[in-house]
């Protein structure tokens, strides 16, 4: 096979359009493509073989000079230019002129491959008419904080429409336009193929015909932002998926407000389960449970999540009598503290009970339990032996509108439910009429920016604010605005766009007061606490606590202020632990390794006091600690195990034999002269009734004692 066969083989098969020619520009060989697209039916049949005959701009002296200028210089030519065919027809192609030369190097043939880029221009033409027809909606995309982008449904998702907008991104429409960034690519790398994945799964869904997605894009400045993408699937008439549309909206900082809710609440939460007291959460309205910490689970012996509070806790299969959620609810967010004894735990407890919100944003009841049944009982035994003491118990879619002349010459839907009016109604309304459904301490400002707009005024200008309308039932809507003076049939014009931002203020108000509930709760927390920020060394190893936070009970407990300690590390400052640092810190730093939980009862002799002292490591670099008055308790402790010891001095010191009962007969003690008297041992009498062991008898009658107790 020769040159010439191989040539045309490749020619008829390379599926573009090819044409061959001598320097002047007369045809030697046309390929059936380029028979298709000049609507001949062969090289033969053509009764014009130049080539520049179908290339009408060509004939122009100044296209023609510079196409060949280009051809001297390197030997090709590429670029936009209309052909017309046999019948007269014009077709936008893009063509590639190149020299072939012969082996003098002299300039022999020109090549031609031919591209018919009509559609395409079609398409695009299309698509700016459409555009351009909604040159409304254009504004509205500009002044937007939304942004529109449109998508082929190709492989990398190439863009053939976005909002200018996307400039506060960091990147400019026509990078979309010309490939040199993919969308696809600006997406954070660990979202990208839950996404992709996501994509394909919709688009196989042929019922589906708009899906959301919340990801992470990386800016052009290299910045994070998170993304609401709202997107709207188009079909062809086959039902095949020609074109994705997105409305882009920025939630980063709602993401940083839920993240730090999220984060107080966790480090709440985190609080709790490290506290040996129980703590439960429950909605004071069906009495449901919420919440228990894993010390109250662990009381329990199951996890009662889901279930009612009075059968769980009590036992009863009704609201308790002596339920507090009344006190709570009435007194909104304070604390409310009592004592109860439990029957079914047969527990004493010392109570703090309070509302607070939950994650759901409704009120429900927080309850704090500290467990005082051995307190009790020490008070119990010392009643007994009439040595009194007392215990010391301590205690988180865009409405728009373009004004002219004071009137609304145009409203959209969302603005009508926004406001509760019909969209013919605003049109209808008289001049200035809109000042009406305006906050009256708005007012002023409001329509004084109105009024400079519709102007075309720039002094004083302010694009961007927020502010109160009311709507057809004076129901007051907080909205934010973006507005800016246009040219609305060839006049000066107001075009405005207003979020609707009510739940997000209103949200924004609840989340500063659940943060001061927070902080409230975390102050006024029956047991001290600290909490640090964790410092390590080069082989990441604990060496330092840095003082991020305490509560008062920690200041009354150390004697530290907050003010001398926060930001300041455990080394410098002379606490409790600082006798024994570097003992308490390789515990610490265990707790910390291992991220496990420890409890100790340790008595410290430099303030004499005993504390019992849990520590943890909620999250990765940070560390808590908790202290628990015990010294009231040891000391009690102390005191009941010193009587005890007194009398059993005494009753072996006496000569006499000593028997002693209680108001039931029951003997409580005996010594061992009395042992060895009667003949019974202590095993053998304790808790028995003493007339079974003697035979009594009344000192005057004679009479036998049947019951000692009625004696």
């Amino acid at each position: 096979m020769d040159k010439r066969e191989i040539f045309r083989i490749f020619a008829e098969r390379a599926g573009v359009s090819f044409a061959l020619s001598d320097i002047e520009g007369n045809l030697l060989y046309l390929n059936s493509a380029a028979c298709d697209l000049l609507n001949v039916e062969s090289l033969n049949g053509m009764n014009d073989k130049n080539i520049y005959s179908y290339n009408p701009k060509f004939n122009e002296e100044q296209t023609k000079n510079n196409v060949m200028k280009t051809l001297k210089k390197k030997d090709n030519w590429i670029g936009e230019m209309p052909i017309i065919d046999s019948k007269g027809n014009k077709i936008d192609t893009i063509q590639n002129i190149f020299i072939i030369r012969d082996a003098n190097n002299a300039a022999k043939y020109l090549g031609n491959i031919i591209t018919d880029i009509s559609e395409t221009k079609k398409l695009k033409k299309q698509i700016m008419t459409s555009y351009k027809e909604k040159s409304r909606l254009q504004n509205i995309l500009q002044t937007s904080p939304t942004i529109v982008i449109t998508w082929k449904n190709e492989p990398n998702w190439p863009v053939i429409f976005v909002s200018e907008n996307i400039r506060k991104f960091g990147y400019k429409p026509e990078d979309f336009y010309q490939n040199k960034i993919l969308y696809e690519n600006i997406i954070h790398q660990d979202d990208k193929e839950r996404i992709l994945d996501e994509v394909e799964l919709y688009t196989m869904k042929q019922s589906l015909s708009r899906y959301i997605q919340n990801y992470r894009i990386v800016t052009g400045s290299g910045n994070i932002k998170w993304i609401s993408d709202h997107t709207f699937i188009e079909k062809d008439d086959d039902g095949k998926i020609k074109y994705f549309h997105g409305i882009l909206t920025d939630i980063t900082e709602l993401k940083k407000a839920q993240e730090k809710i999220d984060h107080q609440k966790n480090q709440l939460l985190s609080i709790f389960e490290a506290i040996n007291h129980s703590i439960y959460v429950s909605d004071p309205n069906t009495y449901k449970v919420l919440y228990v910490n894993k010390y109250l689970e662990q009381m329990l012996g199951h996890n009662p999540v889901g279930k009612i509070c009075y059968e769980e806790f009590q036992g009863l299969q009704k609201p308790c009598d002596f339920c507090t959620n009344s006190i709570i609810l009435n007194q909104k967010y304070k604390p409310y503290n009592w004592e109860y004894y439990n029957k079914k735990l047969e527990k004493h407890f010392l109570l703090n009970d309070q509302i607070i919100k939950w994650t759901d944003n409704r009120d429900v009841r927080l309850e704090f339990a500290i467990d005082i049944t051995q307190q009790k009982e020490i008070e119990r035994s010392l009643r007994e032996s009439e040595q009194k003491f007392r215990m010391l118990s301590e205690q988180a879619l865009i409405a728009i509108m373009i004004l002219q002349d004071g009137k609304v010459k145009y409203a959209n839907r969302t603005l009508s439910k926004l406001i509760d009016y019909s969209v013919e109604e605003i049109l209808n309304w008289e001049k200035d009429q809109f000042t009406n459904y305006i906050h009256p301490k708005d007012l002023n400002f409001a329509s004084k920016q109105a009024e400079i707009k519709q102007k075309g005024i720039k002094k004083g200008v302010v694009n961007h604010y927020k502010f109160r309308i009311l709507n057809r039932r004076d129901e007051i809507r907080w909205v934010e605005i973006y507005s800016k003076s246009i040219m609305y049939k060839s006049k000066p014009a107001n075009f405005i766009t207003m979020l609707d931002i009510t739940d997000k203020i209103r949200n924004e108000k609840e989340r500063k007061k659940s943060e001061i509930q927070y902080q409230s709760l975390f102050a006024n927390m029956p047991v001290g606490v600290a909490y640090y920020q964790v410092t390590t060394d080069s082989d990441n190893n604990p060496d330092n606590l840095i003082f991020l936070d305490v509560n008062s009970t920690f200041e009354k407990i150390t004697g530290l202020e907050r003010k001398n300690v926060i930001g300041r590390s455990i080394k410098e400052i002379d606490t409790i632990f600082s006798p024994d640092l570097e003992r308490w810190m390789t515990k610490f730093s265990e707790v910390i390794k291992n991220n496990e939980k420890f409890s100790v009862e340790e008595y410290f002799k430099e303030i004499n006091k005993s504390y019992l002292i849990s520590a943890y490591s909620p999250l990765s670099n940070y560390f808590i600690t908790i202290f628990n008055d015990i010294s009231e308790i040891k000391l009690a402790e102390k005191r009941l195990s010193e009587e005890k010891e007194t009398l059993d001095v005494t009753l072996k010191s006496i000569g006499d034999a000593v028997i002693s009962a209680d108001n039931q007969g029951c003997v409580v003690l005996i010594n061992k002269i009395a042992e060895d008297l009667i003949g019974y041992s202590y095993s053998q009498v304790i808790g028995k009734s003493i007339d079974k062991i003697l035979e009594l008898y009344r000192e005057d009658t004679k009479e036998r004692i049947v019951n000692i107790s009625d004696w």
